[in-house]
Order: C-alpha cells, then sequence, then structure tokens
C-alpha cells in the first residue's frame, strides 16, 4: 500500500467535527445559569450554616470531623485508576 492510498484511508477514518448546534448552545446557557444560581445560593445560605456550626457542641463537632475524614481516607483506598 502506497503513502498515497494510507493518507486516503486515514483521511477517510477520521472522525469529522460536526458543527455545533443549538443543543449544545443551550447546554452550555444551562450550564451557566446552574452556576451562577450556586454562587447566590451558598451567600445566602453560609450565614445560616455558620450559626449551625457555632451552636454545635464540640463533642459532635469532633465526630462529624471523624466522620468526613474516614469517608474521604477510604475514598482514597479504594480509588482505581
Amino acid at each position: 500500500m502506497s503513502r498515497k492510498e494510507k493518507r486516503e484511508m486515514e483521511e477517510k477514518t477520521r472522525k469529522v467535527k460536526e458543527p455545533k448546534g443549538t443543543f449544545q448552545k443551550f447546554v452550555k446557557l444551562v450550564k451557566l445559569v446552574l452556576f451562577i444560581t450556586m454562587l447566590v445560593f451558598t451567600f445566602l445560605v453560609s450565614d445560616k450554616i455558620a450559626n449551625f456550626i457555632i451552636n454545635l457542641g464540640i463533642e459532635r463537632l469532633t465526630r462529624i470531623v471523624n466522620m468526613i475524614l474516614i469517608t474521604v481516607l477510604t475514598g482514597i483506598y479504594f480509588y482505581k485508576k
């Protein structure tokens, strides 16, 4: 098989990029709206979460932190590439 034939075969097998349609633009717009909504939501809820954490007892806080650390460490341990 000559180089020209190989090149022609590669061009045929290459994936042709489709032009971006309205659906992909819509998905990008929805992602942007969700991102902005989450930013606003965090600003509104952060005061309530801070007050909740301040009012908790030290034992409950240590248990919560302990559960979070155990969950993260087991996730790291069982993570497969």
